[in-house]
């Protein structure tokens, strides 16, 4: 359309009078016969009046407007569909990541399972799990990179560590204005990192630090998943640690806090399915405390059950740590001893009989003398038999007393 043009006045337009306009003139934007909007254009100079060439000009023009609209627009449409396959697909590795989480009841596995998420979710290269144990030590409990060394290392807190776990956010760093901490964890090559505190109710836990070589910023979205990621691996580790405080208080004898009979057998079982005693050789040792009924008796069950600690306590003392003790029933307590052959079995049973009469045992009654007999067995002809090599043991236990207590007997198979 085009008013006021070379071709004279278009009468009748009024916004051409209003605005003292010398020519106008308005194209269609089309697109396949499909109208996307118009192009306006207007000019009030002393000799602004538009020709015909204009119009064919503008005509040219608005079709290679009309693509260039539709090829941007198509090109954002494709963005959009990229950013939410993008956030589907973040939600459907959150969701996952939530799943697998909750799925572990185990403590070291919710530890590997949280860092090689983290490690999956974001652009980084390690991710370092720290955890303040029990005795309030932190170490390091998991690591996404598990080449780069093994868990339960110790770490010691210096005042950049200990900032980061008294903060109640995440923060994060490059390497040219916050130093990582821990480099000898995360190695002198770390761009950037981000540091993600373990805060529970009961206080801080530890914290979870994802390192990565570029040198870049984590984003506030980034910064975002990981601590709503990190959080629900909190509550995945409370319910795993809970879970094995259950576990732990069925398998143990509520008395001496020794294993009970029952997971006694399951575990050492698990251990001579392992490897049968033709193998790695596997001794049994069963002990009893002597005339303990009289000392129930004589002083009481309170008094009984002091001694039965005091003696179970004695004797775990002795053990090493892959031995197996249990309270076998009453006042009579199983062990077993793996990769011990007869003769060193045998010297074990004899530390277990003086380390219990070689000092009297205090009570709220006075100071009581107690003596165990024990009975040895390492018959590798039962083939990794528990409960036929426990019966030796319990035979060798009946001999020692029958020929007389507080005493050692020891049968070879």
């Amino acid at each position: 359309m085009v008013t006021g043009s070379e071709e004279g006045a278009a009468l009748g337009s009024r916004s051409t009078l209003v605005h003292n306009l010398r020519s106008t003139m308005v194209a269609p934007l089309n697109l396949k016969g499909r109208p996307l909007g118009v192009i306006y254009l207007d000019s009030r100079a002393a000799k602004g009046i538009f020709t015909t060439d204009d119009i064919d000009i503008l005509t040219a023009l608005t079709n290679h407007v009309a693509l260039s609209l539709e090829t941007a627009r198509t090109a954002q449409l494709e963005l959009a569909v990229r950013a939410a396959q993008r956030e589907r697909d973040l939600a459907e590795t959150l969701r996952q990541a939530m799943t697998d989480l909750a799925a572990n009841l185990e403590p070291g596995a919710v530890y590997r399972c949280l860092t090689a998420t983290v490690a999956r979710v974001l652009p980084v290269d390690t991710v370092i799990l720290l955890y303040r144990g029990d005795d309030g030590d932190l170490t390091v409990v998991a690591r996404s990179d598990t080449d780069a060394g093994p868990d339960g290392v110790p770490v010691e807190v210096d005042h950049t560590l200990a900032d980061l776990l008294a903060a109640t956010a995440p923060r994060h760093g490059t390497r040219d204005r916050q130093p990582p901490p821990l480099p000898g964890l995360l190695g002198t090559a770390t761009g950037a990192w981000l540091a993600v505190p373990l805060v529970a109710r009961d206080g801080h836990r530890g914290l979870v630090i994802a390192a990565t070589t570029a040198e870049r910023t984590f984003t506030d979205a980034e910064t975002q998943i990981a601590a709503a990621l990190i959080s629900q691996g909190l509550v995945a580790i409370d319910n795993a640690l809970l879970f094995q405080q259950i576990q732990d208080l069925a398998a143990r004898d509520g008395l001496t806090n020794l294993f009970n009979r029952r997971h006694f057998f399951e575990i050492g079982r698990r251990h001579l399915g392992a490897a049968p005693p033709a193998e790695r050789p596997v001794a049994t040792i069963m002990v009893d405390i002597d005339h303990f009924k009289r000392v129930n008796d004589t002083y009481g069950h309170a008094v009984g059950d002091e001694v039965i600690r005091e003696v179970a306590g004695r004797l775990s003392a002795c053990l090493r740590a892959s031995d197996l003790i249990c309270r076998y029933g009453g006042e009579e307590f199983a062990v077993l001893l793996p990769d011990t052959a007869w003769s060193d079995a045998y010297r074990v049973a004899e530390r277990l009989h003086a380390t219990v009469a070689g000092q009297p045992v205090t009570t709220e009654a006075g100071n009581l003398a107690v003596t165990v007999s024990v009975g040895v067995a390492a018959p590798p002809e039962l083939d990794g038999d528990l409960a036929a090599m426990l019966n030796q043991a319990d035979d060798a236990l009946y001999q020692a007393k029958r020929a007389g207590r507080n005493r050692v007997v020891a049968v070879q198979g």
